[in-house]
Parts: C-alpha cells; structure tokens; sequence
C-alpha cells in the first residue's frame, strides 16, 4: 500500500510539474510574440525616420549649389574681376604700368 500511495504522489507531483511548467512555457511564447512585435514596430519607425533623412539630405543636395559658393569657384571669380580691374586701370591710365 506504502507503494501505492507514492506512486499516487509521483504521478501528481509530475502532473503539476508538467501543468507549472506548460504554462510558463506559454507565457515565454505570449512574452516572445509581444517582444517580436515591438522589434517590428521599432523597425517601422526606424525606416520612416531614415526615409525621412534620406529625402532632407536629397534636397539638401540638390540645393547646395545654389545656395553655396565653393572655395575654388570664389577665387577664380575674384581673380576674373581683378584682371577685369586691371584691364579697366590700364586703359584709363595707359602710361602708368609697375
């Protein structure tokens, strides 16, 4: 009977172990799927918010040149004026050469 009896509480202690264990297996997988979720949405958010820059950073581009003078392009117009100044000093003063 001694046996019996400890087989009974084998049996249950394995049903409850399995039944504890079933259900935070469960939990782990809700817990999982809900995680997986949030990555997704993140992700969402990310690329909309890249797409975002990338598109500023386009017009950004396209209106860099017309907005800035680069420094190669404002020494070569200064020099131009300059040698148009010189042209202008020698012909009203066509005498005076250094």
């Amino acid at each position: 009977m001694a046996e019996w009896v400890q087989w009974i509480i084998q049996v249950v202690a394995y049903g409850v172990i399995c039944f504890l264990l079933k259900r935070e297996l469960g939990q782990m997988d809700q817990q999982h799927k809900d995680l997986l979720e949030q990555i997704k949405a993140v992700e969402r958010e990310a690329k909309a918010d890249t797409q975002k820059v990338e598109e500023k950073l386009d017009r950004f581009i396209t209106e860099l040149p017309f907005k800035y003078t680069l420094k190669d392009d404002f020494v070569r117009t200064v020099a131009r004026m300059e040698n148009k100044l010189d042209k202008i000093l020698d012909r009203l003063n066509p005498g005076d050469h250094p």
